[in-house]
C-alpha cells in the first residue's frame, strides 16, 4: 500500500492542473485542492482519499461526472483535513465517513444532504455542537443534540430530524418542534425515559420505527391509537381484530411492529398510506382489510410478518402489492339471502378461515330485528330471541346457551358474526362458493 500511495503522490508532483485524473492500480484517482480522491464515475461516488488535505472544497462534477455521495469511511481518520465544503450535488453521506477526521471544525453544506448517519462525523470538533448543542448539516437536517437541557427548543429552519439524534438523553423532559419540521427520523428520541412533552408542528408528515419508544410520553398517553397529525404512532391495544379510527391517514413505521397480539385489522377509507414495518414482525397477525382509499404501502410493511392474508377490492391497490410482494390477496365477500345480495358499509371478510359480515345487516335481512347494548347484539323476531356478546363464543337462543365455533368481533366499527355459525344456529341453510367468493343463505 505504501509503494501505491508513493506512486500516486509522484504522479500528482508532476502534474499541474487544479484537477487531473490518473490511474494507480486500476483505482481512478483525482487531484483536488492538493488531495488525491478516489472516484467511481459509475456511482457518483467519492470512495477514499490519499495525502493531507487541510481545507478541502468537494466539487460538484469530477471529469464531466456529478459528485452525488461520499462513500463509507471516504475520509476516515484524515487527521489534517480542518474544513470540507459540501455541494448541492452530494445527498448521501456514508457511515464513518469523516469519523476520526479530529482537526474538523467547519462543514458547509450547499444543499440539502438526505441521508447521513450519525457516525459520519463522529470524533470531529465539529460534531462536538454548534452552539447549544445542536448539529445541524445543511441548515434543515438535526444530525445529534448533545446539549444538556431538560427543556429543548429545536432551532427554526430544521426540516428533518435524523434517526437517533437525541436518542438516550434522560434529561430531557420537554421538546418544543418547529413549524417547517417533516420528518422525525428512527428512534430519534428512544429511550428518553423522562421525555413527556412533545409540541408538535402541524408540517410533521412522516414518523420512522420506534422514534418515540421509551419515553413518557408514549408510556403515559393512556390512548389506545397514538396519533400525531393523523400518522397512527403506536398502538397500545389489547389486540385480537383491531379497527383504525377513521381520521388517520397513515400507519407510521412500525406502527404494529413486534405486536403478538393482533389477529386482523380493518384500515378505514381515509387511510392512504402504510410506512415501513407498520405490520412488522406481527406474529399472529392474518388478515389485513384494506379500503379503497390506500394509495401507497411500503415495500417492507410486512417484513417479518408470515401467512398474511390482505383483503381489498378487485383492482385495488391492496391487490397491486399483494401481486408485487407475492402475499395472498383476497377480494371481497358477497352474501345473499334468499336470493337477495346484501349491501354493507364495511365489506364482510374471511378472517381464519371463517366468514365474518356485520351483524346487523345480514339479520335483518333474515327477517329479526337487531339491537346492542353494553357490548351485546340482540336479535329478535318470528319466535326467535338471540344475544351474543363481542370477543365470546358462546350465544343464548331462546334462553338455552349455544356454542359458537368462533366469536362475535367488532371491526371497522361494525359488529361482526361469523356468518355460517349465526345462519345455523337459526336452521337456515348455507352455501360457500370459493370461486365467487359469495356466501348464499336459505331460510
Amino acid at each position: 500500500m505504501k509503494k501505491l500511495l508513493i506512486f500516486i503522490i509522484s504522479l500528482v508532483t508532476a502534474v499541474s492542473a487544479s484537477m487531473a485524473a490518473f490511474s494507480a492500480g486500476g483505482i481512478p484517482v483525482y487531484r483536488v485542492d492538493g488531495a488525491l480522491l478516489f472516484f467511481e464515475k459509475s456511482t457518483g461516488e467519492i470512495t477514499g482519499f490519499a495525502g493531507d488535505p487541510a481545507w478541502l472544497t468537494i466539487p460538484s462534477a469530477i471529469a464531466g461526472y456529478k459528485v452525488t455521495s461520499i462513500g463509507d469511511r471516504a475520509f476516515y481518520g484524515c487527521v489534517s483535513l480542518r474544513s470540507v465544503d459540501i455541494p448541492e450535488t452530494v445527498n448521501h453521506i456514508g457511515s464513518e465517513a469523516f469519523r476520526g477526521c479530529t482537526g474538523l471544525r467547519e462543514v458547509d453544506f450547499f444543499g440539502t444532504v438526505e441521508n447521513i448517519p450519525l457516525n459520519a462525523f463522529e470524533g470531529t470538533p465539529w460534531a462536538g455542537g454548534q452552539g447549544e448543542g445542536f448539529v445541524i448539516a445543511g441548515r434543515t437536517l438535526l444530525l445529534k443534540y448533545s446539549g444538556a437541557g431538560d427543556k429543548v427548543w429545536v432551532p427554526a429552519g430544521v426540516q428533518k430530524i435524523a434517526p437517533g439524534a437525541f436518542s438516550g438523553n434522560e434529561n430531557l423532559q420537554m421538546v418544543d418542534l418547529p413549524e417547517g419540521l417533516i420528518e422525525i427520523g428512527d428512534n430519534a428520541f428512544v429511550n428518553c425515559s423522562n421525555l413527556s412533552v412533545i409540541n408538535f408542528p402541524s408540517t410533521l408528515s412522516f414518523v420512522g420505527i420506534g422514534a418515540f419508544d421509551g419515553t413518557a410520553w408514549l408510556k403515559n398517553s393512556g390512548e389506545e391509537f397514538v396519533e400525531v397529525n393523523h400518522i397512527l404512532v403506536a398502538y397500545n391495544g389489547e389486540g385480537g381484530c383491531v379497527s383504525v379510527p377513521g381520521g388517520i391517514t397513515s400507519l407510521g413505521s412500525g406502527a404494529f411492529m413486534s405486536n403478538d397480539r393482533i389477529t386482523a385489522v380493518y384500515l378505514p377509507d381515509t387511510i392512504k398510506t402504510v410506512n415501513e414495518a407498520a405490520f412488522g414482525e406481527a406474529g399472529s397477525l392474518r388478515t389485513v382489510i384494506f379500503s379503497p382509499g390506500v394509495e401507497w404501502i411500503d415495500e417492507y410493511a410486512f417484513s417479518g410478518s408470515q401467512n398474511v392474508v390482505l383483503v381489498g377490492e378487485k383492482g385495488s391497490y391492496a391487490e397491486y402489492y399483494a401481486q408485487m410482494s407475492g402475499m395472498t390477496f383476497s377480494g371481497p365477500v358477497t352474501v345473499e339471502v334468499n336470493g337477495t345480495e346484501i349491501e354493507f358499509d364495511v365489506p364482510p371478510a374471511v378472517i381464519g378461515g371463517v366468514t365474518y359480515a356485520p351483524a346487523r345487516a345480514v339479520l335483518e335481512a333474515m327477517g329479526l330485528t337487531v339491537g346492542w347494548r353494553n357490548g351485546t347484539v340482540t336479535a329478535s323476531g318470528n319466535g326467535i330471541e338471540l344475544s351474543a356478546r363481542v370477543n365470546e363464543t358462546k350465544a343464548v337462543l331462546n334462553g338455552e346457551e349455544r356454542d359458537l365455533t368462533s366469536p362475535v368481533i367488532n371491526l371497522g366499527g361494525r359488529v361482526m358474526m361469523p356468518v355460517r355459525a349465526f345462519a345455523e344456529l337459526l336452521d337456515a341453510e348455507v352455501l360457500w362458493d370459493g370461486d365467487a367468493r359469495a356466501v348464499t343463505i336459505k331460510i
